[in-house]
């Protein structure tokens, strides 16, 4: 860094010295601001490792954080996104959302499999055993998202708009899957001929406390079918 720091101190100079062209004095402090930058960028990578095991998804929201809050400040600063240049900021949009996909992957992808796969024979004849599979389901389902619901309270997405992206990718992928999920259910309800049977989250709830644990408001839209009990 201290080199860094001295490239821009030369480069300063340069800016101000007559016997160099204004050119060379602008390449010279163009080329000190991209170092400065990947240097940046190399520092956020290394900082967001230390998110591991349980953690581990706070990579991908520590990075995407980031990324944009830089792209933010350079929007606010034309001169130094003018030296940069555009394919600097393309770069820095490819960030975000490479971090808001992955981040997709590994924790919604992940709780999405528990409740996938399903193959409901909607019989009189269904089986114990798929009653108490698709209930093992749901239940190892619950369990997931409540963990990353908590987690997911308590982490701060500073700009509105990649918050409200973050938001409706997590929607778009779990609700859909969820409300199959829960329409199968609903078949193999009526094939055991129970009375009832207790359902701890409808999809209209699940959609409700994606959009409370990112503070993004979200429009009510019951499609479960069971009522809570």
């Amino acid at each position: 860094m201290d080199m860094l720091l001295y490239d821009y101190h030369d480069a300063m100079e340069l800016a101000f010295t007559s016997e160099y062209t204004p050119t060379h004095a602008v390449h010279m402090l163009s080329n000190t601001v991209k170092s400065m930058m990947k240097t940046i960028e190399t520092n956020l990578e290394v900082g967001a490792s230390k998110y591991q095991g349980s953690h581990s998804c706070l990579r991908h929201i520590f990075l995407m954080n980031n990324y944009k809050q830089i792209l933010v400040q350079l929007e606010g600063c034309k001169a130094l996104s003018k030296i940069l240049g555009q394919d600097f900021k393309e770069h820095l949009e490819r960030k975000v959302q490479e971090n808001v996909h992955n981040h997709l992957q590994h924790t919604w992808k992940e709780m999405i499999m528990l409740i996938g796969n399903q193959d409901p024979k909607s019989s009189s004849s269904a089986s114990k055993s798929s009653k108490d599979k698709m209930k093992s389901k749901m239940k190892a389902f619950n369990a997931a998202f409540e963990q990353s619901h908590d987690q997911y309270c308590k982490i701060v997405i500073f700009d509105d708009a990649l918050r409200a992206v973050v938001q409706q990718s997590i929607s778009q992928l779990l609700i859909p899957a969820h409300h199959a999920f829960i329409q199968s259910l609903i078949k193999e309800h009526r094939a055991w001929k129970l009375n009832s049977i207790t359902l701890k989250y409808t999809t209209d709830m699940l959609r409700t406390m994606v959009g409370e644990m990112l503070n993004c408001k979200v429009e009510s839209d019951t499609v479960s079918g069971l009522s809570q009990n």
